[in-house]
């Protein structure tokens, strides 16, 4: 079950709050130097390091666990592969006046399906009737800087890149592509939208 706003937001449309990888608190600037990054540098890591066996982020170091509790996680690179192989996802510029995707349920043989949305939406979908979460573009952190906001959207996974432990995987969208497993530095800062498990 996917969370209707990211972390930080109270709704969807609201972009939230951005975290570097593995920190549970935001701060003003997410140096690209990685001299304020909790777990060290890009070639001194204290932990996630690609070599001591952690691949995945620990509860304490999960966003999305220690702000809503045990049920939550920040989505794996296999969680958001599957919203995008599952679902299908609508591009649009005024989601109460921002740009994003809308997420549906799909229906039929819609599955995967990315589209720009160019005049009228497909009316096979309506936000008023049918399940759907939106994922606002939020753009990145990039020291002070937030780039690419109302274009694109960095939103966090859980999964660390090992063969190049500087980074770590997350979502990467624009208005006519979803990449479910991008990779980046851990020392930006991205969204984090939370997933529910039953």
């Amino acid at each position: 079950m996917w969370a209707k706003c990211n972390i930080g937001a109270s709704q969807p449309y609201e972009y939230g709050f951005y975290y570097a990888w593995g920190e549970i608190a935001t701060k003003e600037s997410y140096a690209t130097d990685w001299s304020n990054y909790k777990f060290g540098s890009k070639d001194n890591f204290t932990k996630y390091t690609g070599s001591d066996g952690k691949s995945t982020l620990d509860p304490a170091d999960d966003v999305a666990y220690m702000t809503y509790g045990a049920n939550y996680s920040i989505p794996t690179t296999e969680d958001w592969q599957e919203l995008k192989d599952n679902c299908y996802w609508e591009w649009t510029t005024d989601y109460s006046g921002k740009a994003g995707y809308i997420v549906y349920k799909n229906k039929g043989s819609d599955a995967g399906t990315v589209v720009l949305a160019q005049g009228t939406p497909n009316a096979n979908y309506s936000t008023d009737s049918d399940p759907h979460i939106f994922l606002p573009a939020a753009g990145y952190y990039d020291g002070t800087y937030l780039g690419s906001k109302d274009e694109r959207v960095h939103c966090w996974s859980s999964s660390l890149r090992t063969d190049t432990p500087s980074s770590a995987y997350f979502l990467n969208f624009g208005a006519t592509t979803v990449f479910a497993q991008d990779k980046g530095g851990r020392e930006r800062g991205r969204s984090v939208r939370a997933v529910r498990h039953k």
